[in-house]
């Protein structure tokens, strides 16, 4: 049985996953999915291997999750970053 969400822990996820506005952020979301994706394939490495994986394989392969992780959120951001510049230069900025 899965615990109640209490109201405060709501309006906490739904800023995390929102813009400044309120409006739903697709890149947060896909940020969101790609850390839990990378958690997941790392949790799911782990338990297929039953072996003990010494510190440098564990190094190695954090990194390369990490370069994962960062090269798509990064690419992510950089989209959204960019989408909104050209449209404050295109004269539709936000509004406030």
């Amino acid at each position: 049985m899965m615990p109640a969400i209490d109201n405060w822990a709501r309006g906490y996820l739904r800023s995390m996953l929102s813009e400044a506005d309120g409006t739903g952020s697709s890149t947060r979301f896909c940020v969101v999915a790609v850390i839990v994706f990378t958690l997941g394939f790392s949790s799911a490495l782990l338990w297929k291997i039953h072996a003990p994986v010494s510190v440098a394989e564990f190094c190695q392969a954090l990194g390369a999750l990490t370069l994962f992780a960062t090269g798509i959120c990064g690419a992510l951001y950089g989209i959204n970053r960019a989408a909104d510049v050209f449209n404050n230069r295109a004269g539709n900025g936000p509004q406030q």
